[in-house]
């Protein structure tokens, strides 16, 4: 799963540093596909927000999601943190893996701090949510992209739910043939 957007014809990759990104992955420059698969979102129905069938676009786009994805895992929310810095509020989740990951790398360490800002998709409903997220697990797609001197991530939160979990696993499959 790892690097496969290195792939792509014209563009420039960087290696990121080992501590930051799993061994092996390809950090390119974030652009408006990366917003769209990793845009720092939190799923509405992830958080019993909107219970709809998922429409085949969605299946696709978290199938492509799964496949350019640096990490695949399950992660519970430790902590949530809410700040202002510079008059702007902010929040930090801390998220830990829940066994193993689904692809083939994990995240360093085992865990990952996410930052929502207000202009992060996923701030209305940390904001709505904020402590009640701690605790609550997810499927997490994780990416670096360049960003200046250190790579930055980038991450879609989905419902930990069997069908998430069985579409991942096939996307992935399908990924490795």
């Amino acid at each position: 799963m790892a690097g496969l957007l290195g792939s792509v014809i014209g563009c420039t990759a960087s290696r990121p540093p080992a501590s930051n990104v799993p061994p092996g992955a390809v950090v390119l420059p974030y652009d408006a596909y990366g917003a769209h698969l990793f845009g720092d979102v939190i799923e509405p129905d992830a958080v019993g927000l909107l219970v709809a069938a998922p429409s085949t676009q969605a299946r696709l786009t978290l199938a492509e999601r799964t496949r350019q994805s640096h990490v695949v895992t399950r992660v519970r929310v430790q902590t949530v943190t809410a700040d202002v810095i510079h008059g702007e509020p902010r929040y930090q989740l801390v998220v830990a893996e829940v066994g193993p990951p689904l692809g083939s790398a994990g995240l360093p360490g085992g865990r990952a701090e996410l930052e929502v800002v207000p202009q992060t998709p996923a701030f209305g409903i940390v904001r709505a949510h904020d402590a009640r997220l701690v605790g609550k697990s997810f499927v997490g797609f994780f990416r670096w992209f360049r960003a200046g001197e250190e790579p930055r991530l980038h991450w879609h939160l989905a419902a930990d739910d069997p069908e998430t979990l069985s579409a991942v696993r096939e996307a992935a499959l399908v990924a490795e043939n």
